[in-house]
This record gives structure tokens, sequence and C-alpha cells, in this order.
């Protein structure tokens, strides 16, 4: 009586084992590869690089500065400067330009909003004393529209602006927003082309008290919408990537996904996206995962990929490959042959960051080696960020251009693809440090009465007047840090020639740039200073702030390391300025054509700085 059931069930449990591989076991063994970079495809090569042909002013507009491809195939140039924006136009590759016409009348900053190369609108901004307005005003055959409010609250500020613009005309808005005492993600729409906006949504899910910032906006057809942003609400990974996506038109969103497959404790941040026309969405950001060669967390570029809409992502694929230095800001783009391009700004060979490129022809599954794309051989800064991506000319191949100091001014430089490499464009060799520091002359003085000393005894700054990020004070040290910048200022406007020194030292696990003010003056517009910049494993690089944008002056290579403290001299007399590391002299700078009295500062680029024994002495 007992054989048979017991026959039955065996027939049965073998049944719904078989069941089980079917449906969930030999699925799982099925799923999605790990995309890993095994073999890259063949590097794509820069051209000789061209200087175009704008007249960028020498103050500040420089540093806004928008190239796009139009409609019709030719360049157009955007330019802020102090009236308005100004606009150029290009029919030869960027060579030659038309003179500047004054399109968009504005006194303060404004920001143009490009789709699918043509000029949508303009973003500006009002500050009050305890928050700000964002505005939109439409572009419109007969001028300009009036100008619409995005937020639905002047209480707060706001940064990290992003904008979309789909097919059918809808417009789209995300901003990091402190109107509920801490930062958060929020996003607003307009469907009646900018004249007016929707109640303000929030965008990311995570308890009160934690911090997002660094948001990304893309819009695909029918009302689909990506968000990216970067987001701490996980303690034991500092920041990483977060995603969510809208099927709604922006009034709902799904809840955040993170992006970064990584569970270490460093940072993942400054995220792009774009989308192709068969809905994968690619994203790429800054990732401090990986050691360096003497086992410090660079900074490298990091991509993954989604195939269902933003609910899930791929294996992270590392796209640079950075031993020394850091890579910041990646753009990603999609060509007309559905290639994957990423330009990136890279410190590795260059304190003060140089451009490069690679691609992918299989969806971001493996990248070509990653190339330099601006041919100068100066250490100076060449800044990608400001200057658009160009697509193809009218020989397929694809123009881009950026910012560039080569030439101690900032001028657009650009450059076109090349399917076999230019023998005109060289390699850059190491710059061993003696040789960058044996011309310098040391400046003479003789010191006179101390003006100010701070040792933080008592681990508290009653001297210092904190501009912007978090500063505190703890054994006998003063921090700064800060999403952005920190700034902290002392001392009198009326000090003119002085010795600054003092120790700093970088942090043991997010390590940035301790940043030193000299001739700090508040004029119309602003804070104006000199300020140098001691980059982790970079080296040090003078520039100078003008009240709206920094100018660089000289650099030289140094090798900081974390968690160590370093002596800084720095000597300001007249227009002459040396600046000493631990004895030795890095930087010797004469004519310093601006301020010539000021009070001092510290500062930390975003990741914490420490400062100790902070003295002033008199110059006679």
């Amino acid at each position: 009586m007992l054989k048979q059931p017991l026959e039955f069930f065996g027939v049965w449990y073998f049944f719904f084992l078989a069941l089980l591989v079917l449906t969930v076991i030999f699925p799982a063994c099925q799923a999605k590869p790990q995309i890993s970079p095994s073999s890259p495809p063949e590097p794509i090569y820069f051209s000789k690089n061209w200087k175009a042909g704008l007249d960028l002013p020498a103050d500040d507009a420089g540093v806004q500065c928008w190239v796009v491809r139009t409609e019709t195939g030719d360049l157009a140039a955007f330019l802020s400067t102090h009236e308005g924006m100004l606009q150029c136009l290009s029919g030869d590759e960027g060579r030659t330009w038309s003179p500047p016409r004054l399109i968009f009348v504005h006194a303060g900053p404004a920001y143009p909003l490009f789709h699918s190369g043509r000029l949508v609108g303009m973003l500006t901004f009002r500050e009050i004393a305890h928050g700000g307005q964002i505005y939109f005003h439409a572009r419109q055959e007969s001028g300009w529209s009036e100008p619409s409010a995005i937020r639905d609250t002047d209480w707060g500020t706001f940064t990290y602006r992003a904008f979309a613009a789909d097919t059918a005309g809808n417009f789209y808005c995300a901003w990091r927003d402190f109107r509920a005492g801490n930062f958060d993600i929020y996003f607003s729409s307009s469907h009646d082309g900018g004249k007016t906006w929707n109640a303000n949504v929030r965008l990311d899910d995570d308890q009160a008290g934690q911090e997002q910032n660094e948001c990304a906006l893309i819009a695909a057809p029918q009302g689909v919408l990506y968000a990216f942003w970067t987001d701490n609400r996980d303690p034991r990974t500092l920041f990483d990537v977060y995603s969510s996506f809208s099927h709604d038109g922006g009034k709902t969103w799904h809840p955040g996904i993170k992006v970064n497959d990584d569970t270490t404790h460093s940072f993942q941040v400054s995220p792009q996206a774009v989308i192709d026309d068969k809905g994968i969405v690619y994203a790429a950001w800054r990732d401090y995962r990986d050691q360096g060669a003497s086992g410090d967390l660079n900074a490298n570029i990091y991509f993954s990929r989604s195939e269902d809409g933003g609910k899930s992502w791929r294996p992270n694929v590392r796209v640079s490959h950075a031993r020394f230095g850091h890579n910041w800001f990646p753009a990603l783009h999609l060509d007309a042959e559905a290639r994957l391009h990423c330009l990136w700004m890279s410190s590795e060979d260059n304190p003060a960051f140089d451009i490069f490129h690679s691609y992918s022809s299989d969806g971001g599954q493996t990248w070509s080696p990653p190339l330099r794309v601006n041919d100068d051989l100066a250490r100076v800064p060449h800044d990608y960020r400001p200057v658009a991506w160009l697509g193809a000319d009218a020989k397929e191949n694809i123009v881009l251009g950026w910012l560039d100091w080569r030439e101690e001014r900032m001028a657009v430089y650009m450059a076109r693809t090349l399917e076999q490499p230019d023998a005109t464009h060289p390699e850059r060799q190491p710059q061993p440090i003696s040789s960058a520091l044996e011309k310098k002359a040391n400046l003479p003085f003789q010191r006179g009465a101390a003006l100010f000393q701070d040792d933080y005894a008592e681990n508290s700054s009653p001297h210092w007047q904190p501009q912007s990020g978090t500063w505190v004070c703890k054994d006998q040290t003063y921090i700064g840090y800060g999403a952005a910048e920190a700034q902290s200022f002392a001392g009198s406007e009326s000090w003119a020639d002085y010795v600054f020194a003092g120790r700093f030292k970088l942090d043991p696990l997010e390590h940035k740039a301790a940043l030193i003010y000299l001739r700090v003056t508040r004029g119309r517009g602003g804070w104006r200073y000199f300020r140098l910049n001691n980059f982790f494993r970079g080296g040090v690089r003078l520039e100078y702030f003008n009240g709206k944008s920094l100018s660089p002056l000289a650099d030289a290579p140094y090798s900081f390391q974390k968690d160590r403290w370093y002596a800084f001299r720095t000597v300001i007399k007249g227009d002459i300025l040396n600046h000493f590391i631990d004895d030795s002299l890095l930087i010797a700078r004469d004519k310093l054509d601006h301020n010539s009295r000021g009070r001092i500062g510290l500062g930390a680029l975003g990741a914490p700085a420490y400062f100790k024994d902070i003295r002033v002495t008199e110059i006679k």
C-alpha cells in the first residue's frame, strides 16, 4: 500500500526538479555576461590641432563658451560676456568666424540650452539672501520670451543644473536643491515651450540628511526620462552613482537604483549618460575604486549600460587606465555609426590636464586604448567641459573643440578624427621634477614683524571667515571640505608684502588638493585672489581669479602624497611670488599684474584638506 504512493511521489519529484532547472537554474546560468575590455578595438587618432578664430574676451567670458553643429552643418559658437550672449558662425570647421552678434542681453550668467544642435532657450539665475530662482527664456522667432520661473519656491540654494528636451517640444530641468535643509535632486517640466513649469518633484528617495549632487538628465521618446546623480545614502561606500526613470514625463519616478557595482569605501561622482535608438541607456562617471602605481586611489572613468529601461545595470567597465593622476568629467557621445565615444580630462602626465578619448563599437563591452587629443607638449590646462561635441564633418570625420591655454591666453582649439596616426602629433615625455626647478631663482627678502598666526591650540578658529564649504577644528588642525570647493579667509586687505607659511595634509581616503589663497580682496562682482593649488600627485598650479574665472599663471610637477604633512612657505613681494614645499622652490613667478594687497586664505578642492601652524610675517 505504501509503495505506490512513494513511486508516484518520486515521479513528481523528478518532474518538479526538472521544471526548477529549466525555469530557475538554467536562466540564472544564462544571465547577462560580464562586460570586460578584453579585445579593445583599434584606436581612432586625432589630427593636428587648429585654433578657432574666435575672439574670446580676456577677462571672464572665455570660460563660458559653447560650440554646436547647427542643422545646416555649420558651427555656431556662443560666448557669455558681461553684456549678454554673443553668437558667431563658421562654415569652415571653426577656422574663421563671423563677427560676434549680441543675441541675448543679460547682466548675469546665462547658459544656452540646445536640442539637436538648435538653440531652444537660456537659463538665468537670481540669488537672494536665503535662496534664489532659476529662470527659463524661450527662443522665439521674434526674440526671447519673458522669463519663467522653474523652481516653485525661492527658498534654498541650488547648483548642478541639467536640461533635456524631447522631439515633442517638451522641456525638462533637474537641479540640486537645498529647500528641505539638505541637498536633494529636484525636477520640473514644461509642456508649453517653457512658458510655464510644473510643480517641482523630488527625484531621490533616500532618508533625510543625506546629500545628492551632480545630476544629469536625458529624454527619450514617449515621455520616458532618465535621471542620474551622485548619492551618499550608504555610509559604507561614500558617494555612489544612482539613477531613476519616469514613464509619465516626470510626474512620478522609480526608486533610485545604484549604477556602480563596487562595495569599496570610495567615491563615484560626475555621471553623464546618453541613449541610443534602441532605448539602451549608457552611463559614465568618475570612479575612485582603483589603486594607482603607488597604492593611492586614482580617479578613473567607469562605464555601464542598461538594456531594460534603467531597471538594472550591467557590470561596470573601466574606460581609462590611470596609473598616476586623475581622470575627470567624462562625456559620452554616439556617432552616426552607433559607436560610443568617451572624452575626459586626464592628469596622467599633465597636472593641468590633457584631453583623452576612447571609443567602443560593441555598446561599451570593449574600449579602444585611450589617446591624447591635444597635440601640444606644454603642461597647461586643456578643458573639455565648456565646448560641445561637434559630430561629423562633410568627410565623416568627427570634430571636437575645447578650451586651451597653450598660448597663455584662453582660446578654442579643435581637432578631427583620423584613421592613421598623424606624424605631427608628438608624444609627451615625462618631465623630471629637477629640470623644472633648476631655472628658478630664490626671491631675497628680510622678515619684519609678525602679522598673523594661528596654531588652533584651543581647537577653535576665531580669526577665520569661512566663505564656502565646511570648516572644523580638531586636534589643533583646521580642516576644510565641501561638495565643490571650501574657502576660508583671514587677515587684512591692507597687507602688501608678506611670507605666508604653515603645514598642510591631504586626506588619507579622499585626497585632491590643498589650496592657498594670496592677496584676497573683495571687489565689485566678488572676491579676487591668487591661488596655489597643491594637487595630489599632480604638482602645484598658480592661478588668478578675477571675480568670475580662473587664469593659469604657472605650474610645476610635484608628487604630493596622501596623509603626509608638507611645510609650505609662500613669499609674495611686489609683483614677484615664490612658493616652497619642504624648502624646495616650486613656483617662481614675476609680473603679478593684479592685486597688490590683500588677505590670506586656505581651501580644499571638495575633499578634506588639513592645515596647521599658520603664520604670516611682514617683509621689509
